[in-house]
This record gives structure tokens, C-alpha cells and sequence, in this order.
């Protein structure tokens, strides 16, 4: 099943991390506070092994499109967290149940007031397989 996400980023994501019992992986170039904290909290309270690939670029802490101190929040909490010379992609990987694929960063504006466009992927076994290949 191929899902269109357009306005509800932020409530999928909430719903799947509920649902994810073993696993998230996790590419986005840029990452807010508020998100650093739903994640942390929901790999503590599950057990959850998450993986964080992300860039850092100076100019983007100075400008707060980046969070230093959520990286390190995360750090603290397990999540292993890499960098990637000029990340662009966008991808959330749920177990090897379900991704989403698009446009949206791991932030307020990326999952709750920018106009993006995301496809949420679930039970297509072929696709899943080579996005995780991806992220690995």
C-alpha cells in the first residue's frame, strides 16, 4: 500500500512510532528540539534501537536550522547518530514494516506547517528492502 502525505506528517509519524516495536531509521538533514524529544522519549519508553543520519554544517547551527543540542539529546538517549556531506534525503524507516519517502525534515515546520509532500510505503516488501539497502 502507497499513501499520499500532504498535510498529516506529523500525526503518521506519531502513529507509526506507536506502532514500531523494534526499530527506526531515521535520514534528515535537519532536525528540531521538540522532535529530538518525541523521539527520545519513544526509544526509551519502547526499547527501541534508532539510527540518526543527518549533516552538520556550521552555518546551519548558527542559523537554528540545526540542532546542536538535540543531537546531543539524542546522543545521550542511544541513537547513534551520523553525518552525510550534502544530505538531502528524506527518509523514516519503521521496522521493516512500513517508510515514509519525501520532502519533509525532522522538524515542526518539516512535519506540522510547511506544504510538503511525502509518500508513506507499507507492506511493499521489494521497495522497504531496498530503502533499507538505502539507509545501510
Amino acid at each position: 500500500m502507497i499513501e499520499l502525505l500532504t498535510v498529516n506528517h506529523f500525526d503518521k509519524v506519531l502513529d507509526l512510532f506507536d506502532i514500531t516495536s523494534k526499530e527506526i531509521k531515521i535520514i534528515s538533514p535537519f532536525l528540531s528540539q521538540s522532535m529530538a524529544d518525541k523521539l527520545c522519549q519513544i526509544v526509551k519508553d519502547k526499547g527501541l534501537t534508532c539510527t540518526f543520519i543527518t549533516r552538520f554544517y556550521l552555518e546551519d547551527f548558527i542559523a537554528k536550522a540545526n540542532s546542536l543540542d538535540a543531537l546531543e539529546q539524542m546522543i545521550d538517549n542511544g541513537i547513534l547518530v551520523y553525518a552525510v556531506r550534502k544530505l538531502h534525503t528524506k527518509l523514516y524507516l519503521f521496522d521493516n514494516k512500513c517508510g515514509i519517502m519525501g520532502s519533509a525534515n525532522f522538524t515542526n515546520g518539516g512535519f506540522k506547517s510547511n506544504v510538503e509532500l511525502s509518500i508513506l510505503i507499507e507492506e511493499e516488501n521489494a521497495l522497504l528492502s531496498e530503502l533499507h539497502s538505502y539507509f545501510d
